[in-house]
């Protein structure tokens, strides 16, 4: 469950009017709620209760303060990919050993500032990354190694991140070359392997087959005289996940000698959220109507980027036969197109609600056009707080230096 209802013509979220909402804190606006999250968070929590399973959550999905304040109450640990998401962790309340970082590119100092928090285990990309932490010396570095498994799997192109051709992780030869380093060295201490198929995940399959090579990997280093704790499967399950056939299929490797971590993001905060946008115009061009909101692609990037429609609600409701409508924001590209939706008549002042915009939406937002980012209102206990100012027309140049 969302938290979205109707009561009359009117739609709500977690019993509070979206138009009282859009009035009290204009629009676009993201608006959450809290009990969706808590909701999302527990259900997990159910499918895996009688497994070794630790969840760390996808910072990248959702980097709001008050979400992540939220999540972290709740005894999650964070997943970040970069000195900012570790910044923004540490500050919400996660302790540093609740944190792993992950990421491509991390810099020297990214990586030092992380050894020297005492992080629960920074996961190595590339021997680069282990040159850079042998200069640490105030102490051990636990770490974990990201491997590229060459699995491919069905989803957008875009968001498939262990197949051959991706950029992320160690193939063998890689895994052998940091083995090598790890071997002699005093102060880095390897504690687990780690991969990330992508997201958008409806298969449980390759999440076992990627277990079993993780698994075999993690015994041909314990013979090696490594001692891991844990191997990490990543994220990407989908909101149809099928969690009990997985669950059944992790049950085959009882007793499994290591933790399992999984890294949700998407699945903690997407339903969990919604875009609202003011309608502006509804007008033709050569026949095809189209319906220029004020929320952009620099608002919500992810149907421009990924070629997705998000499910929408119009509201107040209408009467009336529906409607193929372009649905667009005011942004100058062509690209600026949220989708083609069945919808009933509607006119300039309605409100359209985007839902499952709780992930990569505000935390992908951008000024382009010189557009303030929008506000975020989170809904909890009752009561509707806001937990993101609108960006002012002065936040768009306050860091840059000029002259008149």
């Amino acid at each position: 469950m969302d938290g979205l209802s109707w009561e009359g013509d009117e739609l709500f979220v977690d019993r509070i009017k979206i138009a009282d909402l859009a009035s009290a804190f204009g629009t676009p606006l993201y608006v959450y709620s809290a009990s969706a999250i808590l909701s999302n968070i527990a259900l997990l929590r159910s499918h895996f209760a009688d497994l070794p399973v630790d969840f760390f959550y996808a910072v990248k999905a959702n980097s709001s303060m008050a979400i992540l304040s939220l999540i972290s109450s709740q005894g999650l640990g964070a997943e970040v990919v970069s000195q900012g998401e570790l910044f923004r962790a540490i500050k919400a309340g996660f302790p540093p050993k609740r944190i792993i970082f992950t990421g491509v590119g991390k810099t020297k100092t990214e990586l030092l500032i992380a050894a020297s928090l005492g992080i629960h285990a920074v996961v190595i990309e590339n021997c680069g990354e282990l040159e850079h932490l042998q200069e640490f010396k105030d102490g051990e570095v636990t770490l974990a190694l990201r491997v590229n498994l060459g699995l491919d799997v069905q989803t957008h192109p875009h968001l498939r991140t262990s197949s051959v051709g991706s950029k992320f992780g160690l193939d063998k030869s890689g895994l052998r070359k940091a083995l090598r380093v790890l071997k002699p060295s005093e102060n880095l201490r390897l504690i687990g392997l780690h991969t990330h198929l992508g997201s958008q995940l409806r298969d449980h399959i390759p999440y076992l087959q990627a277990l079993d090579r993780l698994v075999a990997l993690a015994e041909e280093m314990e013979r090696k005289g490594f001692e891991l704790q844990f191997l990490d499967l990543g994220g990407g399950f989908h909101q149809d996940f099928p969690f009990p056939e997985f669950v059944e299929g992790l049950r085959e490797y009882r007793p499994l000698r290591w933790r399992l971590y999984f890294e949700p993001g998407r699945f903690a905060v997407a339903n969990a959220g919604f875009l609202v946008t003011r309608i502006l115009y509804v007008k033709k061009v050569h026949k095809q109507t189209f319906v220029i909101v004020d929320a952009g692609m620099n608002d919500f990037l992810r149907p421009a980027l990924y070629k997705v429609e998000h499910p929408v609600e119009l509201t107040p409701k209408r009467n009336g036969k529906e409607k193929v409508v372009c649905v667009v924001g005011p942004v100058c590209e062509s690209t600026d197109q949220f989708g083609s939706y069945f919808l009933k008549p509607l006119k300039a002042g309605d409100l359209l609600v985007f839902r499952e915009a709780g992930a990569y939406g505000a935390s992908m937002a951008s000024q382009y056009n010189s557009r303030p980012r929008p506000a975020e209102v989170l809904i909890h206990q009752g009561k509707a707080i806001l937990i993101r100012s609108r960006d002012t027309f002065d936040d768009l140049v306050r860091n840059e230096i000029f002259q008149r």
